[in-house]
């Protein structure tokens, strides 16, 4: 009875398929990705952030609230000019080092409901190097690598191959 939501007690346990649970807006990001390096184009910054930040910043406001969406749409620049931590800080009444312990949060957030984030983000920036996207595009998802998985919580052997690669 799929229609009443049981649809996975009919899965096979013994069968082929298998049941990965994620969040909706992961999903869309991954799909959305996918479905763009099937194209014979690459998206322009304006897809980017709709198709792939704002699913992820909806995740954040679920998972974190408001206030660290907001931080976090202001440091992408997202549907304003980017801000900077001291002026996040000003308007938030709170010292920077609070700001970036809240953006710190994104990063908390991403690595539980999206452990596979880092690799996805790092292969889709690496088609749109390879495929000559605006610098606009490329710019809005190193910003979005760097707030949801910084490089400073690699271990140094991850940072190591990162940069051979």
């Amino acid at each position: 009875d799929i229609a009443a939501g049981h649809g996975l007690c009919l899965l096979d346990p013994h069968g082929d398929l298998a049941v990965r649970l994620a969040p909706r807006t992961i999903v869309a990001a991954e799909e959305w990705m996918a479905e763009a390096r099937g194209r014979s184009f690459t998206p322009t910054r304006e897809e980017v952030e709709q198709q792939l930040v704002e699913p992820l910043l909806q995740q954040l406001a679920i998972d974190s609230g408001d206030t660290i969406a907001t931080l976090a749409r202001g440091r992408l620049g997202i549907g304003q000019d980017a801000e900077s931590v001291r002026n996040q800080s000003k308007a938030l009444g709170v010292t920077r080092a609070r700001v970036y312990q809240m953006l710190e949060e994104c990063h908390s957030v991403m690595s539980i409901r999206w452990p596979d984030g880092r690799r996805q983000l790092d292969e889709f920036a690496q088609w749109l190097d390879e495929n000559y996207a605006s610098a606009e595009a490329a710019n809005l998802l190193a910003s979005l690598r760097e707030l949801l998985y910084p490089l400073k919580f690699d271990s140094v052997a991850d940072h190591f191959k990162a940069e051979a690669s």
